[in-house]
This record gives structure tokens, C-alpha cells and sequence, in this order.
């Protein structure tokens, strides 16, 4: 019999230390690496059985184990364990939060600018404001918003990232692979979704 490392063998989507806005939906993928299909899975969250914890059954089916269009309703950390055929077995934990609005905003104008490194933004304040003495005469209108942060672009395959998968980080707030949106890359063509701001938005204000 071959035994396989966990990391390996059993796959979970989204990916470990993903973070979710509370209400946020998503599919929830296990996969295993193995030719054959084991009844033997056990998947839980925070220690209660995934199906019992989502209110939804699961589809199982090859290799993977689904339930789809879920959410994480309260903040906090949420843990999983996954056992896959009693000799494999699998951790991840992901960060749930909510923000909190203390007044809500009339217009959101959201500016993405592709390919804006902080080296790009130095020379725009160099050429838009200039520099005396190796003191920039002036900072850019942007640097002097109230709030402001500082990102990783990289996909969870690759160090370097495409237009598309870092448009969907914008979007979901998850790492997506080269040449994907919205979605985790599995090894089956049904592959997990995750909704992206837009898509809550809109489905929030249908609600209403």
C-alpha cells in the first residue's frame, strides 16, 4: 500500500489562511489525489461535520467532496480537519471578518491601476511634484488619503501574477492562479466559485 503526505494527497478549496467577509459565499472543495473514491472522508469545521455545519449535503464524487455556495456568518477563526481514507489526514484554519461601518457611504469610486509598483508611484511623485536635494518637493494626491495599504500580488501558483488573477484578488479578496477569476483551479472542471464584491453588493441590495 503507498501512503501519500497529507499536503499532497488531500487538496481543500478555498486554500488555508483564505480570508472571508462574513456573509461572503463560496464553494467548499475537497479533493484527494487517488484513483478511487473512498466512503471513508470525514470533513469537519471547528469540530462539527461540514454538512451539519453548512445546513447543506455534500456531493461526492471521484476524487472530491463539495458543498456549494456556502457562507461564514459570524467573525472569527474557522478550522478544518479533513480524514481521507483513515491514513490521511489535513489542517487548514481561514480568518472570517466583518467590518465595521459606522456610517455608510453614498458613492464608492474603486481606481485599479495595473502594474503600479511602489517604484512606479515614486517616479510618478518625481515627475508630477519633483525632488530638491533628494526631497520630493511634494506627495501625490492619493498618498494623502486617510487610508491607505500596501499588497502582495502574487497568485497562490506563482510569484508572478497576470491582469486577471490579481483583478480577482481585488475582487474576491482571494489568491487566484495565472489566468483565473473568481475561481480555485482544481483538478475537476467543476471548479469552486467565490463571490466577489460586485456580486455581493448586488446581491445584498436585492435583499433590501
Amino acid at each position: 500500500m503507498t501512503f501519500c503526505y497529507a499536503s499532497n494527497f488531500i487538496k481543500i478549496f478555498p486554500i488555508d489562511r483564505a480570508k472571508f467577509l462574513a456573509g461572503q459565499r463560496f464553494d467548499f472543495v475537497v479533493e484527494a489525489n487517488t484513483s478511487f473514491l473512498s466512503d471513508d472522508i470525514e470533513v469537519t469545521i471547528n469540530g462539527i461535520d461540514a454538512q451539519e455545519f453548512f445546513g447543506k449535503k455534500a456531493t461526492i464524487k471521484y476524487n472530491s467532496y463539495s458543498i456549494k455556495q456556502v457562507s461564514f456568518n459570524k467573525e472569527g477563526e474557522i478550522k478544518i480537519n479533513v480524514k481521507w481514507a483513515k491514513y490521511n489526514e489535513k489542517n487548514i484554519s481561514y480568518n472570517v471578518v466583518a467590518p465595521k461601518i459606522q456610517k455608510p457611504a453614498k458613492n464608492v469610486i474603486l481606481f485599479i491601476v495595473d502594474g503600479m509598483s511602489l517604484q512606479v508611484k515614486q517616479m510618478a511623485r518625481i515627475l508630477s511634484k519633483g525632488i530638491v536635494e533628494e526631497k520630493y518637493n511634494d506627495v501625490l494626491e492619493m498618498e494623502k488619503l486617510d487610508r491607505m495599504a500596501i499588497i502582495t500580488t502574487s497568485g497562490y501558483d506563482s510569484l508572478t501574477p497576470d491582469s486577471a488573477n490579481s483583478a480577482s484578488a481585488y475582487a474576491t479578496g482571494h489568491k487566484a492562479t495565472v489566468g483565473s477569476m473568481g475561481v480555485y483551479m482544481t483538478e475537476n472542471t467543476d471548479t469552486p466559485h467565490v463571490e466577489n464584491i460586485i456580486e455581493i453588493l448586488r446581491r445584498k441590495s436585492k435583499n433590501r
